[in-house]
């Protein structure tokens, strides 16, 4: 999950897949990105700050 105003995420989605299918040697399929805004509320919302979270699933 990444949350941002600003960079927009949807034209680098497609470069962030690639590097991270690269990267972990995994096929495109298996990541999934989700991107928000903070809807100009605190220092994400006034685009000072970009927050990411990151989970795993292993199978």
């Amino acid at each position: 999950m990444i949350v941002s105003e600003t960079p927009k995420i949807n034209p680098y989605y497609e470069k962030i897949i690639k590097n991270l299918t690269k990267l972990l040697k995994i096929d495109k399929n298996q990541i999934t990105i989700k991107a928000t805004t903070n809807e100009k509320s605190g220092l994400i919302g006034k685009s000072e700050f970009i927050a990411c979270w990151s989970n795993l699933s292993i199978y």
